[in-house]
């Protein structure tokens, strides 16, 4: 009863369930009951009276919550002990709610099975993959970093994996969420676009907590099995066709400038992402690549004043330029030099640390529709959001 009137909450509030918790449950309310609850409430009350009456009886408290507390922190640890789910729409959360409510009702109450039927029937969704030869580009609010997820009919690839802070990154905080309420439970390629750590940092735990098919990468690599990024290497999903411009089979030896180049062309548009490459990597782009028109240009270095040149952004010629960059960054990214040249070319500039996540759906006869999320869900608590995609 705990653990299915506790499902929507848990839901809600987190996006994940627990399996082992009617186990857990299970063994621990009747010892914290019967056990652990009466030394606590006896030691209180005879320490009010003596602090040496009640310390035996608060001992073997302490003790007791420590000879259970380890197994279950065991089990807790354990990767199959719960789940993040695929997000539910309203009417989904309803018959949810409804469900449970209804099977949780008192006995005599009439058909409670239609309950269970309900909960059956709200975790009955619609594929969110986009169509055939359509692409779904989605750049994560990851602060100062980068994570960005393409996703096709069938296929899913994330391009970096965001940074890391002392032992935790944002692959825990961010991107495995993401993939699980998705829906996504597995990763056709990762492209790391270098090694830098607000790039790589959530490499390490991307690969303990989710299958990846292939690991790309650009510069250093983030562990043994990673192939090196080349110019010229291709492949094709669902109609898209995903190519590696950058780099070339000379290295610069700058982590930055040997960053992993990808085109995607699908039949709503292009995409180019360029990790951290400057002007150097830009100028061997615009040598050899005759044509780098793109829709959608996901800004160098995070906007950064060194990267993202004139003639470069002319030749790509983005209608859209996404940036990845921590609100209020202390290097101010984007630099005021790269709004003013998007700004000068007319390019619609972007940034995650504004809107949140930005989301781009680039579909055939269609022009690319690109949301921020702050944008499509705002909250009372926060002030309006600057730099919201402009509506047609």
């Amino acid at each position: 009863v705990v653990t299915v009137g506790l499902v929507p909450i848990l839901l809600l509030a987190f996006g994940r369930l627990s399996w082992v918790a009617p186990a857990v449950n299970l063994a621990l309310i009747p010892a914290f009951s019967l056990l652990l609850l009466p030394l606590i409430l006896g030691g209180m009350l005879l320490a009010a009276i003596h602090p040496v009456l009640g310390a035996p009886l608060l001992w073997a408290a302490a003790h007791v919550l420590s000879w259970l507390w380890t197994p279950w922190a065991l089990l807790a640890a354990w990767p199959g002990a719960a789940a993040s789910l695929p997000a539910l729409g309203a009417l989904a959360i309803l018959a949810l709610c409804c469900g449970v409510v209804w099977m949780l009702a008192p006995r005599g109450f009439p058909a409670r099975s239609v309950g269970l039927l309900l909960i059956l029937l709200a975790w009955t969704r619609v594929d969110m993959a986009p169509g055939t030869g359509a692409l779904e580009v989605v750049m994560l609010d990851v602060g100062q970093g980068q994570a960005v997820l393409l996703r096709t009919a069938g296929h899913v690839l994330l391009y970096d994996a965001g940074p890391r802070m002392g032992t935790s990154d944002a692959v825990e905080w961010v991107v495995e969420p993401y993939l699980r309420r998705q829906g996504i439970d597995h990763l056709d390629a990762v492209v790391i676009s270098h090694a830098d750590v607000d790039h790589s940092g959530g490499a390490a735990r991307l690969r303990q907590v989710m299958p990846v098919d292939d690991w790309l990468s650009g510069g250093m690599p983030p562990f043994p099995g990673t192939r090196p990024c080349q110019a010229g290497m291709a492949w094709t999903w669902d109609q898209v066709r995903f190519e590696i411009l950058h780099p070339g089979i000379d290295y610069s030896g700058s982590d930055n400038e040997d960053s992993c180049v990808l085109r995607v062309v699908a039949p709503g548009g292009r995409v180019l992402l360029t990790g951290d490459i400057g002007r150097q990597a830009e100028t061997a782009l615009l040598a050899q690549e005759e044509n780098l028109r793109a829709e959608v240009l996901v800004l160098a270095h995070h906007g950064s004043a060194g990267s993202s040149s004139a003639s470069f952004l002319a030749a790509v010629a983005p209608q859209w330029a996404l940036a990845s960059a921590g609100y209020g960054n202390r290097w101010d990214f984007p630099r005021p030099a790269v709004r003013d040249r998007l700004a000068r070319q007319g390019s619609a500039l972007v940034v995650t640390g504004d809107v949140g996540a930005v989301r781009v759906s680039l579909r055939a006869g269609e022009p690319p529709r690109v949301d921020g999320f702050r944008c499509q869900t705002p909250r009372y608590w926060r002030a309006a959001p600057v730099g919201c995609p402009a509506k047609e």
